[in-house]
């Protein structure tokens, strides 16, 4: 069943309050990773400069602001289906558009009386990678499609490496608009140009929370193996 655009906009908006949040849970090491840095610079001048600017700034990542700077934003959201009449609650919402949501914003929202279950969370570290289906032949094709995740923008060194002619598990494409289905054994028709792929990662292909990683994406078809798409994004799981 395709998903109505309105809800796919909540569930969009979902992931981009999510990804913000685990890119603020690395503030706090990151932060005292420069007072480290400071505190073994060895040069008095820079720490009697920096220091207490520094410790500072970490003691502001780890004294629980992260609830005050998302949990209302969060709360609101998660409650926005019932509160505007879509749904009776929030898991039967999800559950009738096939949705789940990352754990994160349940974990910021204060005194949280809002209760899912585990199959409606996202686990840590799933993404996904949305792509545009190109006829990159300019002829009728069946495609497949490549993706691998670095660490780099140079793509020097793959986390991960998926490629849907070895196996289609996990991948699906726009059959109709927001309407995903698996990608056929021999390839997705270039009829279906202008609609998108989608992989979505299985557990042994995890990443790490709230880092960025790099993504690149190619299309292949009988004819030939095409250029990559490049984009980044950030773990919100």
């Amino acid at each position: 069943m395709a998903t109505n655009i309105r809800n796919q906009i909540w569930h969009d908006a979902m992931w981009d309050l999510a990804k913000a949040i685990a890119r603020y849970t690395l503030k706090a090491p990151e932060s005292f990773k420069i007072v480290q840095t400071i505190v073994n610079s060895q040069d008095l001048s820079i720490e009697v400069d920096l220091l207490n600017r520094s410790v500072a700034i970490y003691n502001s990542y780890i004294d629980g602001s992260i609830d005050s700077t998302f949990g209302a934003l969060a709360y609101q959201h998660l409650t926005f289906p019932t509160v505007n009449l879509w749904s009776t609650d929030l898991s039967a919402y999800l559950a009738s558009n096939n949705f789940k949501i990352s754990g994160l914003l349940l974990d910021v929202i204060s005194n949280n009386d809002i209760e899912l279950s585990d199959s409606l969370i996202y686990e840590e570290g799933y993404w996904e990678h949305k792509s545009l289906i190109i006829n990159r032949s300019g002829l009728y094709s069946l495609y497949h499609f490549e993706i691998e995740v670095s660490e780099d923008s140079n793509f020097s060194s793959i986390s991960v490496s998926v490629d849907s002619s070895k196996s289609t598990k996990n991948w699906f494409y726009e059959k109709e608009p927001n309407e995903f289905v698996d990608i056929p054994s021999d390839g997705v028709p270039s009829s279906y140009i202008d609609r998108k792929i989608l992989y979505k990662s299985t557990s042994s292909k995890f990443l790490d929370r709230g880092k960025e990683y790099y993504f690149r994406i190619r299309q292949k078809d009988q004819y030939d193996t095409y250029n990559y798409v490049s984009s980044s994004d950030v773990i919100g799981t």
